[in-house]
């Protein structure tokens, strides 16, 4: 558990629509997401909970969009700071 980065886009392909669950109030500062072996460091408005993970990927399941009840922070640079692992 603990802090999760959430990236969505309704067309993978096309990188200036990604969007990333924010968490808007958050403590100011960074925070560390660990994928797999790496440890990357976030700003923690740009991370998420795992609560809230698994709401906004349960309404994409049932809806094939981003849930507009939760905080999306779009911007045409998101796919640039997806991490990507093999």
């Amino acid at each position: 558990q603990g802090a999760l980065v959430v990236c969505f886009s309704p067309e993978p392909s096309k990188e200036d629509r990604w969007g990333m669950l924010t968490t808007p109030g958050s403590d100011p500062g960074q925070v560390d997401v660990k994928i797999g072996h790496m440890v990357i460091s976030h700003a923690s408005w740009e991370t998420t909970t795992l609560e809230q993970a698994l709401i906004a990927a349960r309404y994409f399941h049932r809806m094939g969009r981003a849930d507009p009840q939760l905080t999306w922070f779009n911007s045409p640079t998101i796919a640039d700071w997806r991490t990507l692992s093999a």
